[in-house]
């Protein structure tokens, strides 16, 4: 009489464990891989990274940092839209004044508004101190960009562009960018369409502003990215990068840190100020 384990009818264990487990388990790896190759599953990681956001703790507000704002109030009691240049040199005059580390200035200036005399004052401001660094917007195949303000020298300028993904959720920014080449025959050249000017972005910016005071300098580690003291500044690769498929990243891009879902930074309004 035979043994339980030479019955041919029963399998033996570890060739049933491969018919089980390991063979099915490849199987679903490799169907997973594919479809992540193909990019199925990249809105099901983005909204799982998104809930792991949500998810962290909330940080509060950051008391470095002031936002002035501009609400429909400010424009009723001053009846401009947009703001003129006089008063948006009035603004800046007055925030001067509190001994600000860095001002960015995130307000189209390249078309004039208001009068001569007004234009005039903002570019002295503007020119006259070197902690004030004005917003542009790059260039692209279909746009030539929007100059910074008037006065502003390059090592002063910030592009305000934010990369957006597909979904309409901002979870990147920009940090340093060349611009594209501007429609042809474009009379009106400038910082931020200009193809041999590598711009950084508006906030990097202000940082970089904001932390000589603390000592820091950017310097660039072995594999060109940005270290700031003990801090790198983790670059998005341009292909298959987290849940992302492709990131489409030709740029210097790093993941948002949200600080808080409902308040990280204080703001007041122009009336305010």
């Amino acid at each position: 009489m035979g043994s339980a384990g030479s019955n041919p009818n029963n399998p033996r264990p570890l060739r049933r464990f491969w018919g089980s487990v390991v063979l099915p388990s490849v199987a679903l790896g490799i169907v997973i891989i594919v479809m992540r190759q193909l990019g199925v599953l990249e809105s099901f990681e983005l909204g799982a990274y998104d809930r792991f956001i949500r998810w962290r703790p909330n940080e509060g507000i950051d008391d470095r940092f002031l936002v002035v704002g501009v609400d429909e109030t400010d424009i009723q009691r001053l009846n401009e839209f947009p703001l003129h240049d006089g008063t948006v040199a009035d603004l800046l005059t007055t925030l001067l004044t509190y001994n600000p580390r860095v001002i960015a200035l995130d307000i189209a200036r390249d078309v004039p508004q208001g009068d001569e005399a007004g234009r005039d004052r903002l570019q002295d401001v503007v020119a006259g101190s070197d902690r004030i660094i004005t917003g542009c917007l790059l260039s692209s195949e279909v746009s030539p960009g929007v100059a910074p303000a008037p006065g502003t020298p390059d090592n002063r300028v910030g592009f305000a562009d934010f990369p957006q993904d597909p979904s309409g959720v901002v979870r990147r920014t920009n940090l340093v960018s060349v611009p594209t080449p501007p429609p042809q025959n474009w009379p009106r050249l400038h910082f931020c369409n200009n193809v041999q000017a590598q711009p950084v972005s508006l906030s990097l910016a202000a940082a970089l502003t904001y932390l000589k005071d603390e000592g820091l300098e950017a310097e660039k580690t072995e594999f060109e990215e940005i270290q700031l003291g003990d801090a790198i500044l983790l670059r998005v690769f341009p292909g298959q990068y987290g849940g992302y498929q492709s990131t489409g990243a030709v740029d210097y891009q790093i993941m948002l840190n949200y600080r808080s879902a409902t308040e990280s930074v204080r703001q007041v309004t122009l009336t305010e100020v």
